[in-house]
């Protein structure tokens, strides 16, 4: 399975899709930006999701889920 990042909740719409599927660049980290690449929607050059500063993260390793808080959004990291 390849990650599932899905945007929670936002104060903003930069996403054009609330999930992405695709390559994990390295995993969340506080203090950190998170950042992955995922497929083109259309035709195009692969999509660049970057995260602003991860501010508090929460690691199921059992269910393979992360859910973390950056400065203006929630998201939940499955892999």
């Amino acid at each position: 399975m390849m990650p599932i990042l899905t945007k929670i909740q936002s104060e903003h719409s930069q996403l054009r899709t609330d999930t992405v599927e695709g390559k994990i660049i390295r995993m969340p980290e506080v203090g950190t930006r998170f950042r992955m690449t995922g497929p083109p929607l259309g035709t195009g050059i692969y999509r660049l999701v970057e995260t602003s500063i991860v501010q508090k993260l929460i690691n199921d390793s059992e269910k393979r889920i992360i859910l973390f808080d950056t400065e203006f959004s929630k998201y939940k990291l499955e892999y």
